[in-house]
């Protein structure tokens, strides 16, 4: 289980973490607790949200948007 794996970290180090935990999952399960779902969402197989005390499976970004994870003004101010 990894807390906030891609928080302080360099942003040339991101790379090099998302290269190793891409290999280590092919023989491990990890559980990986990150709010900049960016990277996590590159290297997960699945992703899943906990929202008012229950587990959901996100599937795209509009399960973020509708599990109340992502701002949905900044993915408008985003996409212009």
């Amino acid at each position: 289980m990894l807390d906030e794996p891609f928080s302080q970290i360099m942003p040339i180090h991101v790379e090099s973490l998302k290269n190793i935990l891409s290999t280590e999952k092919l023989r491990k399960g990890i559980i990986i607790t990150d709010h900049l779902h960016e990277h996590v969402t590159e290297i997960s197989d699945d992703l899943y949200v906990i929202s008012n005390g229950k587990t959901y499976l996100a599937k795209d970004k509009k399960d973020l948007l509708f599990l109340g994870y992502k701002n949905p003004r900044k993915e408008i101010r985003s996409a212009q």
